[in-house]
């Protein structure tokens, strides 16, 4: 840890995060609400209506409704980045517990997973999550309700974003840990008897860990990017309400942000700012969980990289000096 705070990537990555959450978190505890402007007025004369460009309302304007948006993306980060790192968690447990087992104990049927594994990467995930939510994340429109509560709704969409998800990064982890495995120092911890449990606690891991870690910070960034692609496909965290009086007439029930783009990205022509805002809040989000990676990576796989730039370097020529003189010589007849 005292590493990687040494690393400005990180720190820089991690304290956009750490303080947009934070931030996310006091808005939500004290309950404030989020302005509304339905009109905006100067010197009492009308000055424009809902929505609202970020130059009529600083700094990043308003949603068709007149919610700042400012506001707005403040009390959906909570949601956002917390779903997000919750998701990528709950891969990465499951996903570990998987790969190793399989690592360990699955060797005869190491081909036929690989192979079924490799099939499944090229099934559209959104695609796939979204036939399987659509039936619990939209509101019916007339009835105007949920086919389950939204804590239910919450968790639901948490095990499917694990379950699409796992059965790749288990077969990766697997195939981390076999190569691991067939090393040499991992043949003499055997030979001299230690077991699965110390091999793997006492050999395995260290080598293991570092990947795991940096392999969650790229699980963080697959999930914000699916919830993206969920949101251009009406499908919002914690559900969808929908208005059939409206055109076009979605919104997300927790304002976060891939809702926000969502039911937003139809005015894209006319009110760019309203897709954009929040997309940019995405693509921020994103910058800085790839910084935080960077970060990891000089730290975590900073002994690999020492050992590579030691091979690419040249050994130092030594003059050679003769070893024997003249006098060691007899002449001979």
């Amino acid at each position: 840890m005292k590493e990687l705070f040494k690393k400005p990537l990180f720190v820089i990555g991690f304290t956009y995060i750490l303080l947009l959450f934070l931030a996310s978190m006091i808005h939500w505890f004290y309950g404030a609400p989020v302005p509304e402007y339905d009109l905006l007025y100067e010197d009492n004369k009308l000055t424009g209506a809902a929505p609202h460009s970020p130059s009529e309302l600083p700094p990043f304007g308003s949603d068709r409704f007149g919610k700042d948006y400012l506001y707005l993306l403040l009390k959906g980060a909570k949601m956002t980045i917390g779903f997000a790192f919750a998701a990528a968690v709950l891969r990465m447990i499951f996903s570990a517990g998987l790969g190793l087992f399989y690592a360990f104990f699955l060797k005869r049927a190491n081909k036929f997973i690989t192979g079924l594994t490799e099939a499944f990467q090229y099934l559209p995930t959104a695609l796939l999550a979204y036939v399987i939510l659509e039936p619990v994340l939209i509101q019916n429109e007339f009835t105007r309700t949920f086919a389950s509560g939204f804590w239910e709704r919450i968790i639901f969409e948490l095990i499917i974003f694990v379950i699409i998800a796992t059965p790749t990064i288990s077969v990766l982890i697997g195939n981390e840990t076999k190569m691991i495995l067939e090393r040499e120092f991992i043949t003499g911890a055997r030979v001299i008897g230690a077991g699965r449990w110390h091999t793997l606690i006492k050999h395995v891991m260290p080598h293991l860990a570092p990947k795991l870690w940096i392999n969650f910070g790229q699980q963080v960034i697959q999930v914000l990017v699916l919830l993206v692609h969920l949101g251009l496909l009406k499908l919002f965290l914690g559900g969808t309400l929908k208005h059939h009086l409206m055109d076009n007439g979605f919104e997300s029930l927790t304002a976060e942000w891939s809702g926000l783009i969502g039911y937003s990205y139809a005015y894209l022509d006319v009110q760019p700012w309203l897709p954009l805002v929040p997309l940019g809040a995405f693509a921020i989000t994103i910058l800085a969980m790839n910084y935080m990676i960077e970060g990891m990576k000089q730290v975590l796989i900073k002994d690999t990289r020492v050992r590579k730039l030691r091979k690419n370097v040249e050994p130092p020529v030594k003059e050679s000096k003769p070893e024997l003189t003249q006098e060691d010589f007899e002449f001979v007849s």
